[in-house]
């Protein structure tokens, strides 16, 4: 027959060693049994926890790139190490969504330019609007070496004709501040006149190149001049 198991109390002999007591009573046992479950209620569970107070963690290096939790420490030293970098160069940075297509994992690195450092090396995607309180300034390559199927814009004052000047103010599906007037054209009379210079985003909506815009209006004057021209010739015949 086998032994029966008995939850003894702990006592302390006079070393300071303990030893077994006193069987506990069922009273005890069950008042031992529904703390432990009351403390269990209010334990974080492994997945998905949700924790209470103030938790802590160590915090990684800056810049550290893992599956390491990111402490508060850790984002405000990342964002002091790019916001205000001490050291001149290139500043090397993960670019998310590159157009490398070998880049499965978002791994690749660019470069932004700092001080005298290089330009981004790879194609740079920003998931949302970019607003810079200075100028933002680019040169567009344009070397003819580069391009093919060179086409001249055909009827381009006829295509400007197409085309209106308004100004506006954002509604509230822009995203925009609605409280300022801004000047602008249509993007549907854009891509009627010269599709190049329109884009459709993912959400539908449509976007003007006003780069492009260029150089329709290049090509608009030149017709222009040209009429002029014949009616100067005119006049002076007479």
């Amino acid at each position: 027959m086998p032994t029966a198991t008995l939850v003894t109390r702990l006592t302390t002999q006079p070393g300071g060693q303990a030893a077994k007591g006193l069987p506990l009573s069922t009273a005890e046992i069950d008042a031992n049994f529904i703390n432990l479950g009351e403390a269990l209620k209010i334990s974080a569970p492994l997945a998905s926890p949700g924790l209470t107070g103030t938790p802590t963690a160590p915090t990684p290096s800056a810049g550290t790139n893992s599956q390491q939790i990111a402490t508060t420490a850790f984002v405000v030293a990342s964002y002091l190490t790019i916001a205000n970098p001490t050291a001149t160069g290139t500043l090397t940075v993960p670019l998310i969504n590159s157009t490398d297509a070998t880049n499965s994992t978002s791994t690749t690195t660019g470069s932004v330019k700092i001080a005298g450092g290089a330009s981004i090396v790879k194609d740079f995607y920003l998931g949302g609007n970019m607003y810079a309180i200075g100028d933002i300034t680019s040169a567009y390559s344009s070397d003819e070496r580069l391009k093919t199927n060179i086409t001249e814009i055909k009827d381009a004052l006829q295509k400007i004709k197409q085309l209106t000047g308004y100004t506006f103010t954002w509604n509230e599906l822009s995203g925009k501040p609605q409280n300022v007037t801004e000047a602008g054209v249509l993007a549907g009379q854009v891509e009627a006149a010269l599709p190049p210079a329109v884009v459709t985003r993912e959400n539908g909506f449509k976007a003007v190149k006003y780069e492009q815009l260029s150089a329709l209006i290049i090509n608009a004057i030149k017709e222009l001049s040209d009429k002029v021209d014949v009616l100067e010739s005119k006049i002076n015949v007479i």
